[in-house]
């Protein structure tokens, strides 16, 4: 593992009141890109402890909302729970609840609040996200069709499932359209699938949405990384669970090389 910071990290020309954010980016995308969630909270560890000792409340809210996904994937609930509702609060605290920057935070602290259980309480997080990202006509498409399919899910958790369709496909639309996303519009089907089984649509509906999410997880255009290595395992269980256990295993193993790829890239 990477050591935390070098001494020369350390050193002069540094800010003596804020953080340095741009290296704390850096410092964790090395490690997800390794898919190393192990060192990345310990990284998280460091700089959270280091923007309290600043004062530094944008710098914790960075932090924080790095804390909320780690957490998420680590299923450590108790703190991904705590820490989705600390940074929630330190938007409202540091009163930038109108900007894109914290629309994003609401989305993941909801993303990780209805993943251990508590969907009631991550709508109304996303439901301020939304507000956020539709009134700006610059909002990222990415993140505009990530809320759509969090919401989404969250939604058919709730029970509301034509309204849990409705979210699928709109993202759906909006990627296909933006063009680039194939990687994210095969998740979106995949996950349209299960809620076509859960609304007890026919076995050709469920299998369509399927199949559709396969050809584009399978998509020549997709970067082979670390990013696309995460999507591969977020959807391969899926098949398993469609009678499809052998492209389970292709996306796994496909993640692990890119794993692998992306190790031996950084150990150069």
């Amino acid at each position: 593992m990477d050591e935390i910071l070098s001494k020369c990290e350390t050193c002069s020309k540094e800010p003596t009141d804020t953080i340095n954010v741009a290296r704390f980016a850096d410092k964790i995308a090395s490690c997800y890109a390794r898919g190393d969630l192990a060192s990345a909270e310990k990284q998280l560890s460091f700089w959270d402890a280091e923007a309290r000792s600043l004062g530094d409340g944008r710098g914790l809210l960075s932090v924080l909302n790095e804390k909320v996904g780690v957490y998420r994937h680590l299923h450590k609930k108790e703190e991904g729970i705590a820490v989705s509702r600390e940074a929630a609060a330190l938007v409202d605290t540091l009163g930038v609840g109108d900007t894109v920057s914290a629309a994003t935070v609401f989305v993941n602290c909801a993303t990780t609040l209805k993943a251990f259980g508590l969907p009631g309480e991550a709508l109304p997080l996303y439901g301020r996200a939304r507000t956020v990202y539709e009134r700006e006509a610059g909002t990222d498409p990415y993140l505009l069709s990530s809320l759509y399919n969090n919401m989404a899910t969250t939604l058919t958790d709730l029970g509301d499932l034509p309204a849990a369709e409705e979210n699928y496909l709109r993202a759906i639309a909006l990627l296909t359209e933006q063009g680039g996303y194939d990687g994210e519009v095969g998740i979106s089907y995949v996950n349209l699938a299960f809620l076509y089984d859960k609304m007890e649509k026919s076995a050709e509906e469920c299998l369509d949405a399927l199949e559709a999410g396969w050809e584009y997880l399978n998509s020549k255009k997709i970067k082979q990384n670390g990013a696309y290595a995460r999507i591969c395992e977020n959807c391969a269980s899926a098949f398993t669970a469609f009678g499809l256990p052998e492209r389970e295993r292709e996306l796994r193993e496909r993640a692990k090389k890119l794993y692998e790829a992306e190790r031996r890239g950084q150990e150069r």
